[in-house]
């Protein structure tokens, strides 16, 4: 039986003293961050090998732009603390902090992102081969392995 997802904030530690109170991830939100990645795509030089790093970063930029709510233990450029929701440009400073987009994407955005994978992975395209696309966004959306070049894509048994 699955269980709906509650409403309630989710709580992202970010790095000791701070922490980032997220909304759950909607169905259109996640699109919205499919669409963020479909931009990307189409701006992308063909042979850039960063363009799997960018679709990551902007697929998880998305979730979090569209889900903090607030931050605690977070201070602006100026050392002011940031108080209720962060602007944008604060957003992307914080994940512009390694530390800070390693906790959003293993903890907030990871879990969806695993099962997205393993959908794709062994679900049948539109156009009836899994294959390629499954490989793609599977190395695309696995928190574990972003960078995978050479990883292959296992079929069902």
């Amino acid at each position: 039986m699955h269980q709906l997802q509650s409403d309630d904030p989710v709580r992202v530690d970010l790095f000791p003293g701070a922490f980032a109170m997220m909304a759950p991830i909607t169905s259109t939100d996640f699109l919205r961050a499919r669409q963020a990645t479909r931009e990307v795509l189409a701006e992308a030089e063909e042979g850039d090998p960063d363009t799997g790093l960018k679709l990551r970063t902007a697929l998880i930029r998305s979730l979090v732009q569209a889900g903090i709510h607030s931050v605690e233990g977070v201070a602006d450029v100026d050392g002011t603390a940031i108080e209720g929701r962060p602007s944008e440009e604060q957003v992307d400073r914080l994940l512009a902090w390694f530390p800070a987009y390693e906790s959003f994407e293993r903890l907030y955005a990871g879990p969806i992102l695993e099962a997205e994978a393993e959908k794709n992975a062994l679900s049948p395209s539109r156009n009836t081969s899994s294959a390629g696309a499954a490989t793609t966004t599977a190395k695309a959306a696995s928190p574990e392995s972003p960078a995978k070049p050479d990883a292959e894509n296992v079929q069902p048994d």
